[in-house]
């Protein structure tokens, strides 16, 4: 909640409700509060208090919750729907353009209302068109009737039967959208100015369904997008794509299921008189396959092919073949099945059991590893009679990050710290009793001393918030309460029985242990923040010097003891603090020394990492983790172009995303690059999706050709992000490939070569003579021993791209988190 949508909230609500309401709307954004708590902050009586809060319940601009003894409420403001009200006049033109001057009458006068009945708007609708006659009365309740149907009015659950309501919608929807009972002559009756004791549809009250015009609002903006890119034809047949999609699949579903082009065919001729779209339909949804807004994904080949819309940009064709081929790679082909089918939709294991052609107890086994590994989750149905289950992608993306997890614990926590992230990785999830006896058991020292190294070591990692207790197990539910209420318990210390330890580690079989359904998971999270803060340490080392670097690292620390991690911007910091972490774990004298002017030298780098907050306390500084990021990603992105295109090109770029806005003309001018030369970069800049055009139309001239607008090149950051994560989810599936095939290819030669190292291990042991030890080792030929070498550095190869593209990739998500966290 930031300070800047707090002011706008509080202007929207005094704009239109006037000043109590404004007063109630400031104290209910900082938190929620009860009624008596609203009366003493802002010194209303209780009958404006009360007044108040009854408009903003009725405009569903405040929600509220009782206590669980009904003895109070405490309300909550939804700032997201005081929002909407600057929607207000869109939502009416828009039922003006598509529904007619009625529905906006209609429309407008329910968002006037908030929340009314039937009767009462429809003769307040009728009062304000033009004409007053009955033949009007009727009009206004079939236009009425038109827009329940449409979805465009919703029930409102209030009143004495709200409970009963909800009950019965939770197991059917469409109740919110059903007919009332409607008396014409009760309108007459009211439209007349007749005071009528009650009307049939007393009670049941209205408001407008918000989500139903955003759903169409959404839709303009990818029609527009696509007409953009391609031309309106292709507009067009987003329009009948995305009526396909509602037919099978909830409008807000991230991606659709399978659409038949069949289908899409059919839409075409019955709705559309467009020849040219229906003559060249394939084509058209062949280049909204490949346009980099990925809306379109090609599902399979059956029927003619079958299509699915992506909402969510991110599932992409290249990510859904790389975590294809990891699932393959760490779990079999089975699993890798059940990946695929979910990467497209949630599904239910009989939807599974029949698109996979797999049986009953292989789809629930490859469901059982996804869940274990949380690379999938589910989600009940109402009335618990099925689960349907969805796919985590970037779950499925960490696994490549599993030796840098690794690798991190070996260096700052030591060997037995190592293995027992290993040995959960490797797991899942398993309780802390089994999994201290399998590292235990990996480990070179198998003594008692061992074991409890091994215990306080995994306390130890679960204070550092490096492991985290799974929700898991039968009492799932209860503890998800308890947590939602004391995070804390998802790093309470099990109870480990040393003896039990022991006799585990002597295979001796135990009937159950102390922690026995308490189970355990990596905190992926808790590593990311460190591997984040390292990139914000290299990057000011890089810049300036390691002294800044180390002071970047104590402003970090100082920012976790009252900001939460990963907020795009902290909370001030005083310099006091800083200084005072510096003394205390530094023993740089030259950074004690000089950390002001360190630290003034971060706050003026181009990074924009740190920024001045005010000058009190000797100063205080706000850590910018979101224009850090966004920093960074120019930075990888122009090096990027810098390698693929040349310096000349880069430069280019640097111009027109500092331009904002620029022409052609202008960019070999800024550049000082040649005319030709600077088109021909520019051009192939905006080829590869690095550049975006925009025209503005000529004042007094009609059409869009090159001499009737101006054509304006401008940057598209997350445009960008996207292209390369795709580039690097691509180049990652084919080291992938590439290094499977290398080493399935050449397995025997492979094998061979592993044997002898164990025999010749074994030989020196056996203290076995040399002449005789390299008399075995020649078994393996010269060529072979080539080959083997070629493809041993091949792989090794590979392995080092893979990590550097992960490095790549972590740097794009991080840039992502932080542009889609809202302030």
């Amino acid at each position: 909640m930031s300070i800047q949508l707090g002011n706008l909230c509080s202007v929207i609500l005094e704009q239109h409700f006037g000043a109590n309401v404004q007063k109630i709307g400031q104290e209910l954004y900082t938190g929620g509060k009860t009624l008596r708590g609203l009366m003493k902050t802002t010194m209303l009586s209780k009958n404006e208090v009360s007044q108040a809060l009854s408009v903003l319940l009725k405009f569903r601009l405040a929600t509220y919750e009782m206590s669980a003894n009904k003895a109070y409420a405490e309300y909550s403001l939804s700032s997201d729907q005081i929002l909407q009200i600057l929607r207000y006049p869109r939502y009416i033109y828009y039922m003006q353009s598509k529904y007619g001057h009625t529905a906006a009458l209609l429309v407008e006068e329910l968002l006037r209302a908030g929340c009314e009945t039937a009767s009462y708007l429809i003769s307040k609708s009728v009062q304000n068109s033009e004409s007053k006659e009955k033949n009007t009365v009727v009009e206004h309740r079939d236009k009425f009737f038109e827009l329940i149907q449409g979805n465009f009015f919703i029930r409102a659950i209030v009143g004495e039967k709200a409970e009963e309501l909800t009950e019965a919608v939770s197991n059917n929807a469409s109740l919110l959208f059903q007919r009332p009972e409607i008396d014409v002559q009760e309108l007459v009756a009211l439209q007349e100015g007749k005071n009528l004791p009650s009307t049939k549809d007393a009670g049941i009250y209205w408001h407008v369904n918000y989500e139903k015009f955003h759903q169409h609002f959404r839709d303009a903006i990818l029609c527009q997008a696509i007409e953009r890119r391609v031309n309106s034809n292709a507009s067009e047949c987003v329009r009948y794509l995305l009526q396909s999609m509602y037919l099978r699949t909830d409008p807000w579903k991230s991606s659709s299921n399978p659409i038949p082009f069949g289908e899409i065919r059919s839409f075409c001729e019955k709705q559309s008189n467009n020849l040219e779209l229906i003559r060249y339909l394939e084509q058209y949804i062949a280049v909204i396959v490949d346009d980099p807004l990925m809306m379109l994904s090609k599902y399979s080949d059956a029927g003619g092919g079958q299509y699915v819309v992506q909402m969510r940009r991110k599932m992409s064709i290249q990510l859904g073949n790389l975590c294809s081929v990891i699932l393959e790679q760490h779990f079999g082909a089975n699993v890798q099945k059940i990946g695929q089918e979910l990467y497209t939709g949630g599904k239910t294991l009989r939807g599974l059991m029949k698109t996979t052609m797999l049986s009953k107890n292989e789809v629930s086994q490859a469901l059982s590893v996804l869940l274990k590994f949380r690379l999938a989750t589910y989600e009940m149905s109402a009335n618990k009679a099925y689960a349907e289950y969805s796919l985590s992608s970037d779950q499925i993306l960490q696994i490549l990050r599993y030796p840098r997890y690794i690798y991190y614990m070996q260096s700052k926590y030591g060997h037995t710290a190592a293995l027992l992230v290993e040995e959960l990785l490797r797991a899942g999830c398993e309780t802390a009793s089994y999994l201290i006896s399998k590292s235990v058991q990996n480990s070179e020292s198998k003594e008692k001393n061992t074991v409890v190294e091994h215990r306080d070591k995994f306390f130890e990692l679960i204070q550092g918030n490096f492991f985290i207790r799974a929700i898991v197990g039968e009492k799932a539910e209860e503890l998800a309460e308890a947590v939602s209420n004391n995070a804390s318990l998802l790093f309470q210390r099990p109870e480990i029985d040393v003896q039990e330890l022991v006799a585990l580690q002597e295979g001796k079989n135990l009937p159950s242990t102390k922690d026995a359904g308490i189970y355990w998971h990596v905190n992926y999270e808790k590593f990311h923040q460190h591997f984040r803060d390292a990139i914000l340490c290299q990057a000011i080392e890089r810049r300036v010097n390691s002294n800044a670097s180390e002071c970047v690292r104590y402003l970090l620390q100082s920012m976790y003891l009252r900001t939460d991690p990963w907020k795009s911007s902290s909370n001030p910091i005083p310099f006091g603090e800083i200084r005072s972490f510096c003394e205390k774990q530094s023993n740089n004298l030259e950074l004690i020394r000089y950390l002001e002017q360190y630290i003034a030298v971060i706050v003026d780098d181009p990074l924009m990492m740190l920024s001045k907050y005010s000058d009190a306390g000797g100063g205080q500084y706000v850590v910018q983790m979101k224009k850090v990021f966004e920093q960074l990603a120019w930075v990888c992105i122009e090096n990027t172009i810098m390698e693929k295109f040349g310096a000349k090109a880069a430069r280019i770029f640097r111009v027109v995303r500092m331009k904002k806005y620029i022409e052609q003309e202008d960019i070999q001018k800024e550049a000082m690059i040649p005319s030709k030369e600077a088109k021909q970069l520019t051009y192939k800049l905006l080829e590869e999706h690095f550049l975006q055009i925009h025209t503005i139309r000529k004042a007094g001239s009609s059409g869009t050709g090159p001499a009737k607008c101006f054509i304006l090149f401008y940057v598209n950051q997350t445009q960008i992000v996207m292209l390369l994560m795709e580039t690097c989810y691509k180049a990652l599936f084919n080291g992938i490939t590439r290094s499977n095939y290398d080493s399935s290819v050449n397995r025997r030669l492979i094998d061979k070569s592993q044997r002898l190292e164990s025999v010749v291990e074994a030989m020196k042991e056996r203290g076995e003579s040399e002449e005789y030890i390299m008399d075995i080792l020649e078994t393996l030929t010269p060529p072979e021993r080539e080959i083997l070498e070629k493809v041993k550095i091949r792989i090794k190869n590979l392995y080092s791209a893979e990590i550097g593209l992960d490095e790549t990739l972590f740097l794009f998500q991080m840039y992502q988190f932080y542009q889609a966290e809202k302030p």
